[in-house]
C-alpha cells in the first residue's frame, strides 16, 4: 500500500466556508507557472502548481489525453488527508511526463499519476505594486494576469526540490519571488486594503480542492441491498448550521397548491408522488421521527407539454428564510460541495468526437433517481405535501434530488467510478523506474 500525504486547507470543491467571524482575509497566491507540455512533436501550454505537501506529482486525465500520453503502469494509493481522513484505495494510471519552460531553455521528464481534477479555482498572479519591483529585479512571471485555466499538472515533493534554483527575493509587499528552472513564481498573501468585508470568508485550496472532495465522497459510496449505488450528501466541512425553514416551506406549499388547483394539474402532480412512493424514491417520515433534526425543500411543478413526462416536481435547495441582523440565513445548497464545473468539460468531450469514425451518445432514464441516498442524510431532504383528505404529510427523498447543487457532481462521480471499476484495465508490462538524471 502506498500513502500520499497532501496538505489541505478547508475545502469547498473550490471554496470552503471557514468561519462565521467578520474577516478581511488577504488573498493568498500559490506557486503557479505556465509551462509547455511535450509528447514527441506535440506540445501545448498548461498551468502547473508546485505543492510540496503532496508526495506525488499528478497530471489531469484531460491533459494526458489531449497530448496523447500512453500510461506505463497503474498504481493503487491510499490518500491520507488533512485532519486524518483517508480516501480509501484509489487507482491511478502512471505516465512519463515531459515539460519545459515557455522559453524552451529547460526541459525535464518525470513520472506522474493521473487525476480527473487537480484544482480549478486557483487564480493567476494579478498585477499590482509588486510588478514594478519585480521589473527592477529583472523578474518575469509566466502566470501573470493570465486566463485562469484549471491546473493541469501538480509538482509534488518528489520533484519540486529538483526544480528550485535557490534564488529568491522577499518583496516589499510581503510576497516571496522564487526562481525555478521552469521560471519565476511568487507565493504569499496580498494585503488588499479594499478587500470585501464578508461575514463568511472563503479559502482557496491547492491540489486538495476538488480531488479531496471526490476522494472522500467516493470512499463512502457503496452498493446497497437493492443493488444500487448508495451515496452520502457531500457536506462542506465546518459549515454553519442550516437555517430553520419549515414555516417558509409551508407558505410556499400553499402557493403551489393554489397554482395546481387553478391550472387543473393537482391530480397529475399528486400522481407523481404516488408513483415515487411506490418505487421507494421517496418515503413518508414516521411520526416518531418527525421531531428529529431535518431540513425542508420547497417544490413546484414544471410543465413540458411535448415531453414524455408532462409534469414533474422541481425542488428548490437554494431557498432560505430571510436573514436577520444577527444571523445569516443558509440554504441546503450553501452547505454542500458543488464539485467541479462540469460545463468546462464540454469542449474536450466535443473534440473527442473527432477522434473516431463513430460517436456514441447515451442517456440514462431518470439518472439522479437511480442513485440511493444514505439514510442518515434523508431528513435534510424532507418536503411537505397534502394527502387526499387535505392533511399535511412529511415525505423525504431516498434518491438523489434534482435541484440540489451537488447532484450533478454526485452523478458524474458515480458514473466515473462505475466505468473505471468495470472497464478492462490496460496491460502494463513494466513499471519504468526513472532516476534523478531525468530532471536535467
Amino acid at each position: 500500500m502506498f500513502t500520499d500525504k497532501q496538505d489541505k486547507v478547508d475545502k469547498d470543491a473550490e471554496k470552503s466556508v471557514c468561519s462565521f467571524a467578520n474577516n478581511r482575509d488577504p488573498e493568498v497566491l500559490l506557486q503557479t507557472l505556465r509551462v509547455t507540455l511535450y509528447n514527441g512533436n506535440e506540445k501545448m501550454n498548461v498551468r502547473l502548481i508546485i505543492d510540496s505537501g503532496s508526495q506525488k506529482s499528478y497530471i489531469t486525465r484531460e491533459a494526458a489525453s489531449r497530448i496523447g500520453y500512453v500510461p506505463i503502469a497503474e498504481q493503487l494509493l491510499c490518500h491520507s488527508l488533512f485532519g486524518g481522513e483517508s480516501s480509501g484505495t484509489v487507482k491511478h494510471k502512471k505516465y512519463v511526463v515531459k515539460i519545459g519552460s515557455l522559453s524552451s531553455d529547460f526541459k525535464c521528464n518525470f513520472t506522474a499519476l493521473d487525476q480527473r481534477v487537480i484544482c480549478k479555482d486557483v487564480p493567476s498572479i494579478k498585477r499590482g505594486e509588486w510588478c514594478r519591483e519585480m521589473k527592477d529585479l529583472d523578474i518575469s512571471l509566466s502566470d501573470l494576469d493570465a486566463k485562469e485555466d484549471a491546473v493541469a499538472i501538480l509538482i509534488g515533493a518528489d520533484i519540486a526540490g529538483k526544480l528550485l534554483t535557490g534564488k529568491r527575493h522577499i518583496l516589499r509587499c510581503g510576497l516571496v519571488a522564487i526562481e525555478t528552472y521552469l521560471g519565476w513564481t511568487v507565493i504569499g498573501a496580498i494585503k488588499d486594503p479594499d478587500a470585501r468585508h464578508d461575514p463568511v470568508p472563503f479559502t482557496r485550496t491547492m491540489f486538495a480542492s476538488c480531488q479531496v472532495v471526490e476522494s472522500l465522497f467516493l470512499a463512502r459510496v457503496h452498493i446497497n441491498k437493492e443493488g444500487r449505488y448508495e451515496v452520502p450528501l457531500p457536506w462542506l466541512e465546518n459549515h454553519p448550521p442550516l437555517s430553520e425553514n419549515k414555516m417558509m416551506v409551508i407558505k410556499r406549499l400553499e402557493s403551489t397548491m393554489k397554482q395546481l388547483r387553478t391550472s387543473g394539474l393537482h391530480k397529475a402532480y399528486d400522481a407523481v408522488f404516488d408513483e415515487w412512493l411506490a418505487e421507494c424514491i421517496i418515503e413518508r417520515v414516521p411520526e416518531a421521527e418527525v421531531g428529529n433534526k431535518g431540513h425542508y425543500l420547497p417544490h413546484r411543478p414544471i410543465i413540458k407539454e411535448n415531453s414524455t413526462t408532462v409534469i414533474r416536481p422541481i425542488f428548490d435547495a437554494s431557498a432560505a428564510p430571510k436573514p436577520t441582523k444577527e444571523k445569516k440565513s443558509l440554504s441546503l445548497n450553501d452547505c454542500l460541495e458543488k464539485g467541479p464545473n462540469l460545463i468546462e468539460l464540454i469542449s474536450s468531450i466535443l473534440l473527442r468526437f473527432r477522434e473516431g469514425m463513430i460517436g456514441v451518445v447515451s442517456d440514462i432514464k431518470k439518472a439522479f433517481l437511480q442513485i440511493s441516498l444514505n439514510a442518515s442524510d434523508r431528513d435534510f431532504l424532507r418536503f411537505l405535501w397534502q394527502d387526499k383528505q387535505g392533511n399535511q404529510v412529511i415525505f423525504r427523498h431516498c434518491r438523489v434530488v434534482f435541484g440540489v447543487t451537488s447532484s450533478p457532481f454526485i452523478l458524474s462521480a458515480v458514473l466515473f467510478m462505475h466505468l473505471e471499476k468495470n472497464l478492462t484495465s490496460l496491460d502494463a508490462n513494466k513499471d519504468l523506474n526513472f532516476s534523478e538524471q531525468n530532471i536535467v
